[in-house]
């Protein structure tokens, strides 16, 4: 009950804050009124897939967009950064720079980092490509990102498997076909109790022939010393890791109708010693225990051709990707053999993974101005994973004077695991949108889809139980609808009401030993596990409004919803022998409000606040997650808040002054639905500010981000007794410098 009335209280003190802006908006317009007219800038956004640009208050959709330069003047560098901005994404990191990313409370819990089953319940999108990776999506740079996008509740009409809660897009700056560009991006900081950042960036745009073929090349690297220091090993800044990409983009447009893209991304990013994470209590100066380096390296390589052709009476578009993704993880196991054989392991858990991804995407766009405007498409999918897992203890079988080549797998290999994953998907889908009236619209979309997995399984060693190979398929079709009816009232104000149903796909279960198992499984009423768990759904209701003020110097958008997710894909543990299994069980409901402001009441001052309440709780009883109806969904804060304030003031001819602050409010959360059974994670303000002087040319700026210095729980997780936190960086102190040419 205290922390319902806490969230209350915030709710209320959020929402009167909003009207004390309001009415202090009005009153500063008001005394200037006599300046020049002020206006905010229109925000464009391609989200529909409409084959055109529409500006952000007039598609009836829940979607935040933070431009270019809003990253760059918050100082956002990658994912991490950028969901601090959006308190509707909830994001788990385990400390080795991927993020497991849910929207609007669609989530169980934290995906292990080795399951091969997993599936993503929020899509991302880097342009036309999607990447998204349940237990470890990509974190790529945001250097020369022109936007990103954050397409709040199910998607799955346009964007497909996997996009139940949302969609996020990352649309990066096209060539340029008459202007010759060079940016350069160089930052210095240090961290409190750690070393030093340094991050370079740059790019060059070259229109090679001009107003026909264009191309623009950036790179980056950086290099981040870390402030986590290994007791065990006597190591300071355990936690270092470097990031270096290339993106390549190459536009050749033959006429005016017809325009082809070429992209290629290239990412390499590398935790040389451990993830960062912490597991000695005590947050002030962050330390950890691991016996070994951990090291987790990520490289990512993204290939992309885009065809885009007027033929007049529609719109042709075409996207073929390849993507090609390869990691290698290092896990610690030293709590179980510590807490199962009471000795210290210093051999990690390795695990290889081999992803690689072909995606086709046609699209037909009606024209813009028609009564009738629509988009067709058809969509295929063909996914190669590959994976393998070894943990060898070397000297085990002797120490416990017992074989352990007996179970399948080689001497002191405890367990050995190789898993090929095949994937295949065929989709058809449209979306119409009929203009009842020049302000009443409707829109109705469908997609139909086709999915196929073979799997081939083999898993072998001591802590297996002995050898089990596993080859099966399994398959999956589907309709998802979705239903908008939108009122455009005039030119400042909007409502809508938003049906979809989401879905997310099936997959295989690891084999369980029935012999082994065989007590646990009679319990259940089961004789052996289940080989494969079937797709999940959900309906998301949605009541919305966007709003423009005071001549258009303040806009205020708000979202009602609700979701009622069903045959929830949720582990069925099995206690006595330790494994577990997939099934189609229980049933969680998410309902809330979202609430955006941007508003310009003086000229140079913006000032941003964007929060979400979420209430995501089980709406029964579901014995596999431990908990019971009313549950709250783990990982996700009931209240979240993101506001800043800005500046920007002339100190001279052709020179700006500006200053910033922006601020990160995340609610209480917890690791499980019992939260008796969980770790608490308390609720945590993080503020930044930059303080910086802008030319025509150059730009430079000082930031302190964190500077409270506070040790906010980010995520947690218990391991055999042993709880492991991933905390906030400490206060970071740097500086900026930028030129552009």
């Amino acid at each position: 009950m205290k922390r319902t009335s806490v969230s209350v209280t915030a709710i209320k003190y959020g929402a009167s804050s909003i009207a004390a802006l309001s009415v202090a908006f009005g009153i500063l317009a008001s005394a200037n009124a006599a300046e020049d007219k002020l206006a905010l800038e229109e925000v464009l956004v391609t989200a529909s897939k409409r084959g055109f640009a529409e500006t952000l208050q007039s598609v009836p959709l829940s979607i935040q967009a933070l431009t270019e330069r809003t990253l760059e003047q918050a100082g956002a560098k990658d994912f991490f950064d950028f969901a601090r901005m959006a308190p509707s994404v909830s994001v788990v990191d385990q400390g080795i720079g991927s993020a497991q990313v849910s929207i609007r409370g669609v989530r169980v819990g934290v995906i292990p980092a080795q399951t091969t089953q997993e599936k993503p319940l929020t899509s991302i999108y880097y342009d036309d490509l999607p990447v998204s990776f349940a237990n470890f999506n990509p974190n790529l740079d945001l250097f020369d990102v022109q936007r990103v996008e954050v397409l709040r509740g199910p998607q799955g009409t346009l964007y497909g498997a996997g996009a139940m809660g949302g969609n996020i897009r990352f649309v990066t700056n096209r060539a340029n076909l008459t202007d010759w560009e060079v940016k350069g991006e160089g930052t210095i900081a240090t961290i409190r109790h750690g070393g030093e950042i340094y991050d370079l960036k740059g790019l060059v745009n070259a229109p090679v022939v001009e107003d026909r073929l264009a191309l623009r090349i950036t790179g980056t690297m950086n290099w981040d010393d870390g402030y986590i220091d290994n007791v065990f090993l006597g190591e300071k800044d355990w936690n270092r890791s470097r990031r270096k990409g290339v993106r390549a983009s190459a536009l050749f447009q033959p006429s005016e109708d017809l325009s082809i893209i070429a992209n290629f991304i290239y990412q390499d990013m590398e935790f040389d010693h451990g993830r960062g994470q912490i597991n000695i209590p005590g947050l002030r100066n962050p330390t950890q225990s691991y016996y070994s380096a951990l090291p987790f390296l990520d490289e990512i390589a993204i290939y992309n051709l885009t065809v885009e052709y007027d033929l007049g009476w529609a719109n042709f578009f075409s996207s073929s990707s390849y993507y090609d993704r390869n990691m290698n993880e290092s896990g610690t196991v030293q709590e179980l053999m510590e807490a199962y054989f009471g000795v210290q392991s210093p051999y990690p858990n390795r695990v290889l993974w081999d992803n690689r991804d072909f995606v086709q995407e046609f699209r037909l766009t009606s024209p813009q101005e028609q009564r009738l405007t629509w988009v067709v498409g058809a969509f295929y999918a063909n996914q190669k994973t590959d994976y393998m897992q070894d943990f060898t203890y070397p000297g085990f079988g002797e120490m416990f004077e017992m074989p352990t080549d007996i179970y399948g797998a080689p001497e002191d290999v405890l367990f050995y695991g190789d898993v090929s994953n095949r994937q295949k998907q065929y989709a058809l889908f449209g979306e119409a949108t009929y203009n009842i009236t020049d302000d009443l619209h409707f829109t109705a979309g469908l997609r139909w889809f086709d999915w196929k997995q073979k799997f081939d399984l083999l898993y072998a060693g001591f802590f297996q139980g002995g050898l089990y190979p596993l080859v099966d398929k399994t398959s999956a079709n589907k309709f998802t609808p979705k239903f908008t009816l939108s009122y455009k009232g005039s030119d400042d104000w909007m409502v809508y009401a938003t049906a979809a149903k989401g879905y997310r796909l099936g997959g295989m279960n690891d084999p369980v030993p029935s012999d082994l198992c065989a007590d646990d499984l009679n319990e259940v009423g089961l004789t052996e596990a289940p080989t494969t768990f079937a797709p999940d759904s959900l309906w998301s209701y949605e009541l919305g409004a966007k709003t423009q003020w005071f001549e258009r110097r303040m806009t205020l958008n708000a979202a009602l919803f609700y979701i009622d997710w069903t045959a929830v894909q949720t582990l069925k543990r099995l206690p006595n022998c330790g494994f577990y299994f997939t099934e189609n069980v229980g049933k969680v409901e998410s309902k809330g409000i979202e609430v955006e402001m941007v508003a310009m009441p003086v000229r140079g001052l913006t000032v941003m606040l964007s929060g979400t309440y979420t209430d995501a709780t089980l709406a029964e009883d579901v014995p596999n997650l431990f908990g019971v109806e009313g549950d709250r969904v783990p990982y996700v804060p009931k209240f979240a808040l993101s506001a800043s304030v800005e500046y920007m003031q002339p100190i001279a001819n052709s020179m700006d002054g500006y200053i910033r602050f922006d601020l990160q409010h995340v609610g209480h959360r917890n690791t499980e639905f019992n939260e008796a059974l969980g770790i608490d994670m308390d609720s945590y303000q993080i503020g930044n500010v930059h303080v910086g002087v802008q030319m025509e040319k150059w730009e430079v700026a000082l930031f302190v981000k964190n500077i409270w210095d506070k040790r906010a729980i980010l995520s947690a997780e218990n391991n055999f007794g042993i709880d492991n936190w991933t905390i906030e960086r400490p206060r970071t102190i740097g500086l900026t410098v930028r030129a552009h040419y």
